[in-house]
């Protein structure tokens, strides 16, 4: 009468919980393996929701300028799962949006949001593109060798887990699945 088939964890702050930890990652996809279900991680560029958490300050994680980003990504990818979660597309009030952003002049005041530079507007868009290309050159080779490999469309999930108070336009979409053909969905 009821029942998951999976877990993940949406929190892009590194031990914050159990699976939000990636040395944990691996074993929990196990875990859930052999119980004919699915871990799914979930990645991150960083986090930071001092802005609507200000008690929050042990969970924020800096992006270390892409580096936090691809720890999260290569975690994911050793850990063997069929399916990696990003947190998040455009949740700002967080620090985890990924969407294409340029740095413009914020006045140091009270009541200003300041948002971190990103090195290039488009910088983790092109980080992720990269990411998904290696995960699913990951799950290729992990397809057991009778199996025909090129006869499989394999179609990792970008997912956007977090609210839609900014809205991702449709060209950003459509450059970013543009960028892995065939190979890459954007659920948002």
């Amino acid at each position: 009468p009821g029942g998951f088939d999976g877990a993940y964890s949406y929190f892009g702050a590194t031990g914050f919980t159990q699976a939000s930890t990636p040395s944990s990652w691996k074993g929990l996809v196990a875990r859930a393996s052999a119980k004919g279900g699915l871990f799914v991680p979930c990645v991150a560029p960083g986090y930071d929701d001092l802005r609507v958490r200000p008690w929050n300050g042990a969970n924020s994680r800096g992006r270390e300028a892409g580096a936090y980003y691809d720890r999260s990504w290569r975690a994911a990818i050793e850990s063997g799962a069929a399916r990696v979660a990003v947190t998040s597309f455009n949740e700002w009030h967080e620090g985890t949006q990924i969407e294409t952003a340029a740095a413009a002049f914020t006045p140091d005041r009270p009541g200003v949001t300041t948002y971190l530079a990103y090195p290039s507007p488009e910088f983790y868009l092109t980080k992720t593109a990269a990411w998904v290309e290696r995960f699913v050159a990951a799950r290729r080779r992990a397809i057991p060798p009778h199996i025909n490999r090129d006869a499989i469309r394999l179609r990792p999930l970008l997912h956007n887990t977090g609210s839609r108070m900014f809205t991702s336009t449709a060209k950003q979409r459509g450059r970013l699945h543009a960028e892995v053909p065939d190979l890459f969905h954007v659920a948002v």
